[in-house]
């Protein structure tokens, strides 16, 4: 995509790097989950503990594509959002790391709404 529309030296080797190394947070993520359902009690995990929006609302009382989208905005997305624009803006030469992070934005938002609408369309199936 950056490549595409914004005419930069970067290859596919280059951009593949930089997205798995940028995704490394929620490996990260996923081991601190591992440690909590071993650490909590069984009985309590309807409500588990979750680093995003999704942990201010009530799961039974809110719309599914809404905690579908809260519960996607984190400190772990965001955190591979920063991460993706330092990877991008270091890999291509004269891409800022602000235009960096735009388009890694757009194309996320892009994405939750996509997500956010199968979740409508889904719950009315």
């Amino acid at each position: 995509m950056f490549r595409l529309r914004l005419k930069l030296e970067l290859t596919f080797q280059q951009a593949f790097a930089v997205t798995c190394y940028a995704y490394l947070p929620f490996v990260l993520a996923l081991i601190l989950a591992f440690v909590v359902v071993l650490i909590k009690d069984p009985t309590s995990m309807q409500n588990p503990p979750m680093p995003n929006l999704g942990a201010l609302l009530k799961p039974k009382a809110t719309p599914a594509w809404l905690m579908g989208l809260a519960t996607s905005i984190g400190v772990f997305p965001i955190w591979v959002l920063v991460l993706l624009a330092t990877g991008f803006s270091a890999a291509a030469r004269g891409l800022t790391w602000l235009k960096a992070f735009t388009w890694v934005v757009v194309i996320w938002v892009v994405w939750l709404l996509v997500k956010t609408g199968g979740i409508v369309i889904s719950s009315y199936m």
